[in-house]
């Protein structure tokens, strides 16, 4: 969820390529997106215009990347590991309070370039976060189950795009959007439910832009199927 206004982001509308994301049930948003698939992206608080759809606090909207005439492309990868992480445990003699094992590895990138110079182009990106913590819990009562406990995370993104230059007035774009995630959640201190969340989400946008001498338009057409 993004937070706008102090709210606890739950009615932020997010839009990506003109469509709405938003999970209708829960609020937040039904996917993640990689940063390497935004080309700009404007958050508003008031004074929204007709193209944002209903929204109580605020709204953030996303314009994924396209492909040029020239291939054009970048890549990360990080790495992150609890031995590079200060020991901050208050008293280090007791086996319950163990520095707790953490490690990240998060690779990605974004490739795009021409099909047909000045007519076609294609994009593609892909992002992946795979994490392995620990989550501390204290029970007086139950010392058996005071320890560190792992608490792993996989995450997958990719997202492609094709554009298409009709005419000089008429544009016309394809993006289909994949995001699945994998985390064990649900418990820490005195709290002992622990279980699996998963979500799958597919998203396909259409969309058409064009103008003529007074009016521009924007159509867009979207599916998504989000399972959590």
């Amino acid at each position: 969820g993004v937070s706008i206004g102090g709210r606890s982001g739950r009615a932020t509308r997010i839009q990506v390529a003109g469509v709405d994301i938003t999970d209708e049930t829960v609020g937040t948003t039904t996917a993640n997106l990689s940063n390497e698939s935004i080309q700009e992206f404007q958050v508003s608080r008031s004074t929204l215009d007709a193209s944002t759809d209903l929204t109580s606090s605020g709204a953030v909207n996303i314009i994924t990347r396209s492909g040029g005439n020239t291939i054009h492309g970048a890549g990360f990868g990080f790495f992150r590991d609890s031995r590079f992480a200060a020991d901050t445990r208050l008293d280090k003699t007791l086996p319950t309070t163990e520095k707790p094992a953490f490690d990240r590895q998060l690779v990605g990138g974004h490739l795009g370039g021409p099909i047909i110079k000045n007519k076609l182009f294609w994009h593609v990106d892909y992002e992946r976060n795979n994490q392995d913590g620990q989550q501390f819990t204290s029970v007086p009562a139950f010392p058996q189950f005071t320890g560190n406990f792992g608490v792993p995370l996989d995450e997958d993104l990719f997202g492609a795009r094709l554009d298409w230059n009709v005419k000089s007035n008429v544009h016309t774009f394809y993006r289909f959007n994949h995001n699945d995630n994998l985390g064990v959640t649900g418990f820490g201190g005195l709290n002992l439910s622990a279980f699996g969340n998963q979500n799958n989400t597919n998203s396909h946008v259409a969309g058409v832009d064009f103008s003529t001498s007074r009016w521009t338009h924007s159509l867009r057409f979207s599916y998504l199927n989000f399972d959590n």
